[in-house]
């Protein structure tokens, strides 16, 4: 029995330490990327494309930067000429079949164009099939890389019984793995944000100002990012109030604490991962040329308004009931539009999406909609902030500390004039974080809660 593309993907980083729920969303974030702006859920005026915005976070070394590296890695997939850019159809006239090769002559030269070509062993590599962003991504060069993802694609649209009229469309989709958040914010900061906010509707047009060139604008724009951060940088982002609930209402944050395993080294792929590595690039090459509107079958359509209006008419039974995440439960209905297509196009090439795939997608985001909100309850005003994260992570670590193994710890980092341990502890006993136990000694230690993930 052939094994799915997510079991593919699983085998593909068995070897990583990085906690099960990146993993996961890493591979989402993948058929997010590889359907860039060409696939969409809903009506043409009311369009809801796949992109995501998805940060990772958690303490450093938990494994952020090898699951990013592996997604980059596969989104890296060369544009060679075995990939198929466009949609033909054998009803296709001369005409359009001349228009057609046109079509992959202007896609490659822009994709070469579009790069600053690297060699290795002496030769030139080719360029990438999907867009990406630079490493060290700052406004201009976000933009710039816009400005040279404009990208064509072929369609057929079926007029009539047995007739096909054949379009172009245009779009300029790009992606960005980034190993620290925080490299995105280092200036121009409102500008970012501005851009971000704008992208990820997908706008059919979004004009900017660049300090030489003057206005200029991106034609049917989509971006995607996954990003990783850390407690500390959340802080001091919240405190600065550099980013406001539009954009972290919009994002997808992965929350996780500890490593889901040891690892000493990473080895080399095994055989049968480097061929579940070519399974999966071929999967997205595969993506490349899919077009059009992600349909519902009238049931579906119908069961998903009546579940939006039991979800929005009763909000306490939301799983999670912190004010952090009301701007992100308003817009749950997209949220779960968005997984549903990346679940069901990481094994399908339907156009139809099922049922049951929607039911998939909330349960997903019920599951982690537990934990979202720890990353931003950074709040610098309360000074035991840092040291109730810090707390944690230390009786996580270490499976468990009794009350003066942590005063002894956290001493120095507890706020002058109030050197109690017990506002600390009761802050991680109420988050659900962490609870009390009796060892058999009779000792009373701290423990991580069971299913409690930072």
């Amino acid at each position: 029995m052939s094994l799915s593309n997510k079991e593919k993907w699983a085998s593909l980083t068995d070897h990583l330490c990085s906690p099960q729920n990146y993993i996961d969303w890493a591979f989402r974030f993948i058929i997010s990327a590889a359907l860039q702006r060409r696939v969409w859920y809903g009506p043409e005026h009311m369009q809801c494309f796949t992109n995501m915005y998805g940060i990772l976070y958690g303490p450093p070394g938990i494994g952020k930067s090898l699951v990013l590296d592996m997604a980059n890695d596969i989104l890296r997939t060369p544009l060679k000429k075995d990939v198929k850019l466009v949609n033909t159809h054998s009803k296709n006239t001369e005409a359009e079949k001349f228009v057609i090769a046109r079509t992959e002559e202007e896609n490659l030269k822009a994709a070469e164009q579009g790069m600053i070509k690297s060699k290795v062993n002496g030769v030139n590599n080719d360029p990438p099939l999907f867009v990406s962003g630079p490493d060290a991504i700052t406004f201009e060069s976000l933009v710039e890389t816009f400005g040279k993802s404009l990208r064509r694609l072929n369609y057929n649209k079926l007029v009539k019984e047995g007739e096909y009229k054949m379009g172009i469309y245009t779009h300029c989709s790009t992606f960005f793995c980034l190993d620290e958040l925080g490299s995105l914010f280092r200036k121009k900061t409102e500008s970012i944000i501005t851009l971000l906010l704008s992208m990820y509707g997908c706008p059919k047009q979004y004009e900017y100002k660049t300090k030489h060139n003057g206005e200029d604008r991106i034609i049917n724009g989509c971006l995607n990012f996954l990003a990783g951060t850390t407690s500390d940088f959340m802080e001091e982002i919240l405190k600065d109030k550099l980013i406001g609930k539009g954009f972290t209402a919009r994002c997808f944050f992965i929350c996780a604490s500890k490593k889901r395993k040891p690892m000493s080294n990473i080895p080399c792929l095994s055989p049968e991962q480097e061929q579940h590595k070519k399974d999966l690039i071929e999967w997205i090459k595969g993506l490349y040329p899919l077009y059009g509107e992600a349909k519902v079958e009238p049931e579906t359509a119908t069961w998903l308004n009546k579940w939006w209006e039991d979800y929005e008419a009763h909000p306490e039974n939301w799983c999670n009931k912190s004010s952090r995440l009301l701007d992100y439960y308003v817009r749950k209905n997209i949220h779960v539009a968005k997984v549903a297509m990346m679940e069901h196009f990481a094994e399908s090439t339907e156009m139809v999406v099922p049922k049951w795939r929607f039911e998939q997608a909330i349960e997903i985001l019920h599951e982690e909609e537990k934990t979202m909100h720890l990353a931003l309850v950074n709040d610098a005003d309360n000074p035991l902030t840092k040291v109730t994260n810090r707390m944690y992570n230390y009786i996580v670590k270490n499976g468990a500390a009794n009350a003066a193994d942590l005063l002894t710890e956290f001493w120095d980092y507890l706020p002058q004039g109030n050197r109690s341990m017990d506002e600390a502890l009761t802050h991680l006993q109420t988050m659900g974080k962490i609870k009390l136990v009796q060892r058999e000694t009779g000792e009373n230690v701290y423990v991580e809660r069971k299913g409690s993930e930072l």
